[in-house]
């Protein structure tokens, strides 16, 4: 697995690094730390910083190869360029959303990768805002599409420390409530019978894909059926949960449309009080 890490000498980049490290990598995996610089006389100084990180990075991994590069140019579109033509198959940046309305908005150069980037993106917070980073609790929102299979694939291919939990959650959009008119009473027992068979086929289907996960999680996966807006309920769970990372997948696709995320993902990116990993659908 080839992981880019784009970092600046500042504290928040401290974040992403942080994040990454409270992972587990695949054997063999290739780690490279980015900094982007505007202005060639801060190339030296930023070298000093990356040089610094690789050796935290490969004291933790010492199964990775971690290399570094510092380059001049306008973030975006260095990380983009780099990401593609390397190629990384997952890209962690960090988020500088705030508290309040500023929370919601994530710094632009993460937002841009995440929107036209090629690869999946780990979007880092700290897990709870302070404390030691542990990984033990995931969030995996899923769905019977091609875009959730992608994210199955993806979990199956990490390694995952025994004492990690994975919560797999799917969303049911409410059923409208009864007509107002004369057939309200049997109009409400049809909806009571299509909510249950609602249900159970979702439940059916997550405990088939918390069997396909029992290989690198065994008796560490349970499963919840959630009833509302995907978005709002994803963000609801992973706050009861205490959630320590969400995974989910993009619905991004080829030409202008690869722009969207899909509205779940992108609420879920903007406002959640974790890391968020999503994977691209390539």
């Amino acid at each position: 697995m080839k992981i880019l890490v784009p970092i600046d000498n500042s504290e928040h980049s401290r974040v992403p690094v942080d994040v990454l490290l409270m992972r587990e990598w695949p054997q063999g995996s290739e780690i490279r730390i980015l900094s982007v610089v505007d202005l060639i006389i801060s190339v030296g100084e930023a070298e000093e910083f990356v040089a610094r990180v690789v050796e935290r990075v490969q004291k933790r991994f010492p199964h990775a190869t971690v290399d570094s590069t510092v380059m001049v140019g306008e973030s975006k579109d260095v990380i983009i360029e780099q990401s593609a033509n390397w190629p990384a198959d997952l890209v962690v940046m960090g988020a500088r959303g705030r508290r309040g309305l500023a929370r919601i908005l994530l710094g632009s150069v993460s937002q841009t990768v995440l929107l036209y980037g090629s690869c999946s993106t780990l979007i880092a917070r700290r897990p709870g805002g302070v404390g030691d980073l542990r990984l033990q609790r995931v969030l995996v929102a899923i769905d019977n599409s091609d875009h959730s299979r992608k994210a199955l694939d993806w979990i199956l291919k990490l390694p995952w420390k025994p004492e990690t939990e994975l919560k797999l959650v799917g969303v049911l959009n409410p059923l409208a409530n009864a007509h107002g008119d004369g057939f309200s009473a049997l109009y409400k027992s049809n909806l009571a019978l299509e909510r249950a068979k609602a249900v159970d086929h979702t439940q059916q289907f997550l405990i088939k894909s918390g069997e396909k996960l029992n290989t690198v999680l065994a008796n560490k996966i349970t499963t919840h059926v959630l009833e509302g807006e995907p978005g709002e309920q994803i963000l609801k769970k992973a706050a009861e949960w205490d959630a320590q990372l969400i995974i989910m997948g993009s619905r991004g696709h080829g030409g202008l449309s690869k722009l969207w995320l899909g509205s779940v993902s992108q609420e879920v990116v903007l406002q959640a009080p974790c890391p968020v990993e999503v994977i691209r659908n390539t």
